[in-house]
């Protein structure tokens, strides 16, 4: 989905660590219609570029936190 339309971009922290939290625990992408794709989830990406995009990786990392996943550095 282009980042322009409506949905595509979350802005709002406690919706991102929810929707990233279900993903995770689900194994799957899940898509605004209720799709799911089945993926192995072994990084999350946060994109920068948003003014709230410190607050977002806070709270998916703190919600990912809570239910027991570690989170580790990306090593490249």
């Amino acid at each position: 989905m282009p980042r322009g339309m409506k949905g595509a971009v979350i802005r709002d922290p406690d919706v991102a660590a929810s929707r990233v939290a279900e993903m995770v625990s689900e194994g799957a992408i899940i898509t605004l219609s209720g799709k799911r794709i089945e993926t192995p989830m072994g990084s999350i990406c946060v994109h920068g570029d948003a003014p709230e995009a410190l607050q977002i990786a806070q709270a998916v990392r703190n919600g990912l936190e809570k239910q027991g996943y570690a989170i580790a550095n990306f090593i490249h």
